[in-house]
């Protein structure tokens, strides 16, 4: 699994999903590989479980994992200037952000979009993404065909089409789904693998049975 350079973790709200991107982290660490967990909420949960302090948008180094979040701004910021080549200027910003709160996938497309550029650098071997609940993330894994869909030519389009080709790359991207053993987080999670499967936007790596023990071994008196 982690030969991959992108894990993308979700599961049902209250599964551990935050935990089990935290463990994936560490365990890349301990084996030498350059690891980032990125967060794409607030990174409260994933900086628990690492012991750390909600990250920020630049990483910083906890031991063996280099944590950081998914600002938006900040990643709007960077993907202008390092994907589009759009000169830094406060009139232009203005115009993007404003884009990014009304335009149908922008934000979204913005969000994975950084995850998915952090994956390419030379400085990661892997990135653990904790992403959103699965209810919430196929819009996310969604996003970049529904931006390429929007723009006809230029170079957000060829980006929203590069971004589709690394989500559904097996040798690059796979979704780890997390769930406990309970209906809904099952049910959920089973939906969530129907439905990458259909659409193709990323392969699925791995379902993980959270809180789940061992049978007990006693012996019959």
């Amino acid at each position: 699994m982690l030969e991959r350079r992108l894990l993308l973790v979700t599961g049902k709200g209250g599964t551990g999903k935050s935990a089990v991107a935290a463990s994936l982290a560490l365990a890349a660490g301990r084996r030498g590989l350059r690891v980032l967990a990125l967060a794409m909420d607030d990174g409260a949960g994933l900086a628990r479980h690492l012991r750390a302090a909600p990250p920020g948008p630049l990483p910083e180094r906890i031991g063996d994992v280099a944590v950081a979040r998914v600002d938006p701004g900040a990643a709007l910021d960077q993907y202008l200037r390092l994907r589009i080549r759009v000169p830094r200027l406060p009139a232009v910003s203005r115009m993007f952000a404003a884009m990014a709160e009304t335009v149908p996938g922008v934000r979204d497309t913005v969000m994975i979009g950084k995850v998915i550029f952090e994956s390419t650098r030379s400085r990661w071997d892997v990135v653990v993404a904790d992403a959103p609940p699965t209810g919430q993330v196929l819009s996310y894994l969604g996003a970049p065909a529904t931006i390429a869909g929007l723009v006809p030519t230029g170079a957000v389009r060829d980006q929203a089409r590069w971004m589709e080709a690394t989500l559904r790359d097996p040798r690059h991207s796979a979704a780890i789904v997390v769930a406990t053993p309970e209906d809904l987080p099952v049910i959920e999670a089973a939906g969530f693998a129907v439905d990458i499967a259909r659409t193709g936007s990323i392969p699925l790596g791995a379902v993980v049975a959270n809180r789940v023990l061992p049978a007990a071994d006693f012996d019959e008196a």
